[in-house]
């Protein structure tokens, strides 16, 4: 036992010094880095919905800054991917998988695998594909999780002044129970702390009902989240129709602004056709009239100098 709690103490420091320094390296590394790798560590060390959630947000939030850096690593997407998986999302999981099947094709065999695991049904479909790198964020802030780790520090061990001098002494205080609630919990002390049967008993009926209650309001936040998906994605769906309708409208006021333009220049040509040949038709008289005049000139001379010759 002090062999174990020496290990246990030793680990603690180790735990304090890794978070230490990777508090550190983030002050030199992008913050989106930190951030999925701090992420990635709470998922690991408790698998709930808010830190898979968070997961998930932070692997959003690296494609993002990829995209905009133009410097996506392999494996990226796919990793995106099995989160929203997870998550339920499973056709926008998909999509992400094909993403990095088609970024990356080295990694089809690998990718392809991961889909069938993940996405059962749809692992046959290799066309569909995201947008563009753009991640949804409000897929994403459609749930509603409150089971979210806030940080990875190590609870510190409680040394009493009557021990100090002995490591052996120092206890790590660890949750066996970290899907537990606090209700689930107190149940569970107040059982090993139980004198007689009917404690014990009482205590185990305690939990059985926190850890009912637990689950109902875990269902209730799903449906809850699932409902508003729902309601994103209906309003997605009227803005894209509205969308439509207007650029049908637009397109058939173009219509008849370009018909109008079109009768307008029409009318304009036959009025200019129109004034060329009544112009014309002038021109033609006042050529007659010249000629019969100078017609009446000649005959008045030719009179003349037959008159004169006489």
């Amino acid at each position: 036992m002090t062999i174990n709690r020496i290990k246990i103490g030793r680990i603690a420091i180790l735990v304090t010094l890794a978070f230490a320094s990777l508090s550190l390296s983030s002050c030199r590394e992008e913050n989106y880095l930190a951030n999925e790798s701090r992420s990635l560590m709470l998922y690991q060390k408790n698998n709930t919905n808010g830190n898979l959630l968070a997961l998930a947000k932070s692997q959003a939030e690296t494609i993002g800054r990829a995209k905009k850096n133009k410097d996506l690593h392999p494996g990226t997407c796919a990793d995106y991917a099995v989160s929203l998986a997870k998550l339920g999302l499973l056709e926008d999981a998909n999509k992400w998988f094909n993403k990095e099947r088609t970024l990356y094709p080295a990694s089809a065999k690998f990718v392809d695998a991961m889909k069938a695991k993940y996405v059962g049904s749809l692992a046959a479909d290799t066309v569909s594909m995201p947008s563009s790198l753009k991640t949804d964020d409000k897929l994403l802030a459609s749930f509603m999780f409150n089971d979210a780790d806030e940080s990875l520090e190590p609870i510190l061990p409680d040394v009493s002044d009557e021990f100090d001098d002995d490591p052996a002494a120092i206890e790590v205080a660890v949750s066996q129970n970290p899907e537990m609630s606090a209700k689930e919990v107190a149940a569970l002390e107040r059982g090993k702390n139980a004198k007689t049967d009917e404690e014990r008993a009482m205590s185990a009926e305690e939990r059985a009902k926190a850890k009912k209650q637990a689950q109902k309001e875990k269902e209730k936040a799903k449906k809850k989240a699932q409902k508003e998906k729902e309601k994103a994605k209906k309003q997605a769906q009227k803005e894209k129709e509205a969308a439509r309708k207007q650029a049908q409208k637009e397109k058939e006021a173009a219509r008849k602004q370009a018909a109008a333009e079109k009768a307008a220049a029409k009318e304009k040509a036959a009025k200019e056709k129109e004034e060329a040949r009544a112009k014309a038709a002038e021109e033609r008289q006042r050529q007659r009239e010249a000629a019969a005049l100078e017609r009446e000139r000649e005959r008045a001379e030719r009179a003349a100098a037959k008159k004169n010759k006489q």
